[in-house]
């Protein structure tokens, strides 16, 4: 029985947004200024973060660019798009244009360098993607791939070809900071924050240089303006963050997460400005253009330079040395710490010449000066944020914040109405007015207490300071709920881990219980509920009632596993969970889902069930969390591709939701689609980024497509993740034991395998200390002794053979090591398997595999009612379809097997599912010759799309009916050219 799928994208076609109008720039998107380093470095050609789409690239010549073959240079700024290229000049691509897979739909932005496009990418479902073409290749690539943070825009993949660099990257929105800072001025000019908000001219102070040149403009000036949604405000008010003292410190907050990210790794921006933050769809802001920074691992630099009113001093002089300044965090900082006086005034605190490089003394004067103040031209602005700004805008690096930890931690300290840590506060009444917002109230009970005496007065502030200390305890627990969350959701969701399944329901019951769940009526009176806000506990409760509801999914799920003792507790205890779970939705917003998972838990708990309480709104209801919950039992129960559109559908109205990336990725992987399930593994370990499960399952998939040298390295990832993770050294040992096995038929390759070997053998110990099944790894390691270690492998197989089977797992792993020396006792393996867990995918599958085709005398009935079974439990397992269908052909039932061919064939389009379309209609032509052409043509797309197990073309018996012919003979001998 084969296995891998492949499922057609149910997404709905993108609809692309209206062209963006071009404005001249502001301030805010200067453009930028770039020189050659002093030395510079040849670009290197990075691989994709994620492999490339099925489908050979076009070749560069083939690409919409004029002089495809003229040497690098800048694209012409001094022509439109729709004008002809002056000689000399390259044309970048236009929309409508398709560069190496990508169909161009529109403009995001420009600059000297580089074009950043919408796309749709045509051999992905035409998801849509953000293009960024550039003629320079950078280091760029390389330095995103290693930043994985919520407010850092990720990147896909890269294609190098000749001068060109294409960079792939998710599609998370269209609006930057510089985009509401340009509509905020042009719409509210009369009342902008800034004094000088509709008299600031832009600066024309981009200049390029090479070695051979000195420097000269390189730019009209023009730049794509992108529309901002009018979703983000209302037309009647202010718009966001511009101009808000609050929001501009919540922006800068999450965008020093991001810095102290990248700083981390010794990655330095130094191209900080309102352009390169992308404000997403979901209002998170993310860094982006990494193509100016700076890696400490790799000191040699291709480019020099930055934005002129963004560049610290340091960055100035080091601009003019072309390379030879001293840079650091703080000059990141600096730039952060312009972007917060514009963001606040609506203008520059500098204002650059057309000079460009020649007035870098004077610019360097005006900074040594200091800015003008921020209060001064936006009187909403308070000391204390003025303090945060003036300080990051320091002329001397060290009377700046010394890092991005040390400027977040005062923005939230401001936020939460705390006093800095690190910069100065200048107004007693600010720190009074923080006092008194942390302890409301206060004032009016201590004038009461004074009236009582000093000791009730006394009392009065101790009870207030306690107060204060349960309102932060209250909303730290929310947090801390929030935060374990996805990995609990994880834990609770996917199959086939029961030890991560008990851990999550501990995890989730440790969470609730905390909350007086499931067991207390009035939870929401206790005052660690109560002291929250109004908003904080809607979120809450929806979190709870979240976990209520997957935790009562798995402990029922869990009943179908354990004796008919146990099933009714637990069934009890799922009722249970079900009842609480209604109590964290107000009327009218109940989940249809608790409905139906109510009675289903009824009459396994033995409990009445009424009619619903409430008529769900679904108004109400609607929303990504109610699809993910739909999405968890459709995966838990192995509906993996309903569980995609609605997975999608979550994605869509939170992004940054770890476990819905997860699922998605995991359901992909499922059903085959593996490029597309690495792609969301990747956005996954982002958001995940403690979680070695992406990296694991990363492993899996190209164990699956027979590269184990990406697979051991991706295994080694979750390995450094969690050390304490048993999966992950049984899975690496058993990727080195293939490749130490590969490297035995080649020659002069003795000694990597013996290595290879002992690799293993440590893997499969490390797994074993770590609580993997010890009958499994006994096996295992054995296998890996053998010829190299003969008495440690007898001894393993001594100390397996006294082990007795006693969950799902041992079974499947004593099934499989000896379907091939002994399929009778491996049917009773799996079998029993089944006994343990009727569902279990894996047990029924070999069952089926073994009544096919590996017991002497073949049960093809009994295989039949296995592979029924399958479908019965999975409808959307195109394997077990395509399965069952080849034991339909093998019965003489050709209209029956086409028909489940037909079904497994919509479900995936898989090398594998094809291979057996072609072993069906091969079958099949011994009574219809005329199925024999469409069996010798699925065979031929199967070799096409990858079909693996090439030497299954000389030894599958399904193939015998088609094998003397002279179409097979010359697919044979094509399939053998790829081999070698």
């Amino acid at each position: 029985m084969h296995s891998t799928t492949v499922f057609p994208n149910t997404d709905p076609r993108f609809v692309p947004e209206p062209e963006p109008a071009r404005a001249a720039p502001g301030p805010e998107n200067q453009p930028t200024m770039r020189v050659p380093a002093a030395h510079p470095a040849m670009a290197e050609a990075f691989p994709a973060v994620t492999p490339p789409p099925r489908g050979r690239l076009a070749p560069l010549t083939s690409l919409p660019f004029g002089g495809a073959h003229l040497p690098a240079s800048d694209w012409s700024s001094e022509w439109d798009d729709g004008d002809e290229a002056p000689p000399g000049a390259r044309r970048p691509p236009r929309v409508g244009d398709t560069v190496l897979g990508f169909k161009l739909v529109g403009e995001l932005g420009r600059g000297a360098f580089a074009r950043v496009y919408l796309a749709h990418q045509e051999a992905l479902a035409d998801r849509p993607v953000a293009l960024k073409v550039t003629l320079r290749p950078t280091r760029e690539a390389e330095r995103l791939a290693r930043l994985q943070h919520t407010n850092v825009v990720p990147v896909y993949s890269v294609h190098n070809d000749g001068p060109v660099q294409v960079l792939c990257m998710p599609y998370l929105g269209r609006v930057t900071i510089a985009d509401l800072l340009r509509v905020y001025r042009s719409e509210n000019s009369a009342r902008a924050p800034g004094r000088r908000t509709s008299t600031t001219r832009a600066a024309r102070t981009t200049v390029t240089t090479d070695s051979k040149s000195k420097s000269v403009p390189a730019s009209d000036g023009r730049t794509s303006a992108p529309r901002v949604p009018v979703w983000t405000w209302d037309s009647e008010g202010p718009p966001p963050i511009v101009g808000d003292p609050r929001a501009v410190v919540q922006v800068l907050a999450q965008l020093a997460e991001g810095l102290a990210h990248a700083h981390a790794r010794g990655i330095l921006h130094l191209d900080l400005k309102p352009a390169n933050v992308l404000l997403a769809d979901t209002g998170e802001p993310m860094l982006l253009d990494f193509n100016l920074s700076f890696d400490a691992a790799r000191p040699d630099r291709e480019l020099v330079g930055g934005t002129m009113p963004y560049m610290a001093i340091e960055q100035l002089l080091d601009m003019r040395n072309r390379g030879a300044g001293a840079l650091d965090q703080r000059t990141d900082l600096y730039a952060l710490g312009v972007m917060a006086f514009e963001m606040l005034t609506t203008t520059v605190p500098f204002v650059p010449t057309q000079k460009g490089l020649r007035d870098v003394d004077a610019q360097v004067a005006a900074r040594r000066a200091g800015p003008p103040a921020v209060r001064a031209l936006n009187p909403a602005v308070s000391p204390a944020v003025e303090a945060i700004v003036r300080k990051l805008l320091a002329p001397e690096p060290a009377d700046r914040y010394q890092s991005a930890e040390q400027l977040r931690t005062d923005l939230e300290h401001h936020l939460n109405d705390l006093p800095l840590r690190y910069a100065r506060e200048t107004s007693v009444t600010e720190r009074l007015g923080k006092w008194r917002r942390r302890n409301p109230g206060l004032t009016v009970r201590l004038m009461a207490a004074g009236l009582i005496g000093l000791a009730l007065g006394l009392g009065g502030i101790l009870h207030q300071r306690a107060e204060a200390t349960a309102r932060t305890g209250a909303v730290e627990q929310a947090r801390t709920t929030r935060a374990a969350l996805d990995a609990v959701r994880l834990d609770l969701i996917l199959p086939g881990d029961p030890t991560a399944r008990e851990r999550g329901a501990k995890r989730a019951e440790e969470l609730l219980a905390a909350y007086g769940l499931p067991g207390d009526a009035d939870w929401q009176k206790r005052p660690e509920v109560s002291r929250l806000t109004e908003a904080e506990r809607g979120v809450l409760n929806a979190d709870l009632g979240e976990l209520l509801i997957l935790l009562a999914q798995a402990r029922l799920q869990s009943t179908e596993a354990r004796p008919e003792s146990e099933r009714r507790e637990l069934a009890a205890r799922a009722w249970k969970l079900n009842r609480a779970a209604r109590t964290c939705f107000d009327a009218g917003a109940v989940p249809p889902l608790l409905d139906r998972q109510a009675a289903r838990i009824a009459p396994l708990a033995g409990e009445a069930l009424g009619a619903p309480e409430d008529v769900p709104d679904p108004a109400k209801v609607a929303g990504g969390r109610a699809d993910f919950i739909e999405a968890a039992f459709g995966l838990m129960s192995g509906r993996y591709a309903t569980a995609i559109p609605l997975l999608d559908r979550t994605i869509s109205d939170r992004p940054d939701h770890g476990a819905a990336q997860f699922c998605l990725a995991y359901c992909r992987q499922q059903l085959g689609q593996y490029t597309r399930a690495l792609e969301r593994y990747d956005v996954a370990r982002v958001l995940l980024p403690k979680d070695p499960r992406p990296a694991l399952q990363r492993g899996a998939i190209y164990g699956t497509c027979k590269k184990p040298a990406l697979a051991e390295a991706e295994f080694s990832k979750a390995i450094d993740l969690d050390p304490n993770y048993a999966e992950p050294y049984r899975a690496r040992g058993l990727t080195r034991y293939r490749l130490a096995k590969f490297d035995e038929m080649r020659p002069g390759k003795a000694a990597a395998a013996r290595a290879k070997l002992e690799a293993a053998d440590k893997d499969y110990t490390s797994a074993l200390e770590r609580g993997a099944s010890p009958l499994h790894i006994h096996l295992l390691r054995a296998a890996a002794r053998d010829g190299r270690d003969p008495v440690g492998a007898k001894a393993d197989r001594g100390a397996a053979s006294e082990l007795t089977a006693a969950t799902e797992a041992d079974y499947l792993v004593r099934g499989t090591v000896r379907i091939n020396t002994d399929p009778a006792g491996a049917l009773a393996d799996f079998r029993s398997a089944t006994e343990l867990n009727p569902r279990s995918l894996v047990a029924l599958q070999n069952q089926a595999h073994v009544l096919a085709d590996k017991m002497k005398d073949k049960d093809l009935a009994g295989a039949l009612a296995a592979a029924t079974r399958v479908v019965e439990l999975y409808p959307e397992f195109a394997i077990g379809r395509s399965g069952r269908a080849v034991v339909l052909a093998r019965l003489g039932r050709r209209e029956d097997a086409h028909k489940e061919m037909e079904q497994a064939q919509l479900l995936s389009d898989d090398a594998e599912v094809t291979f057996q379309a072609a072993c069906v209609y091969s079958l099949t032509s011994k009574t219809n010759p005329g199925d024999k052409a469409k069996a010798l043509e699925f065979l031929r797309q199967a070799i096409r799309d990858g079909y693996s197990n090439l030497n299954g073309l000389g030894t599958d018996p399904d193939l015998d009916p088609i094998r003397k012919s002279q179409e097979f003979q010359g697919i044979r001998t094509a399939a053998d050219s790829l081999i070698k």
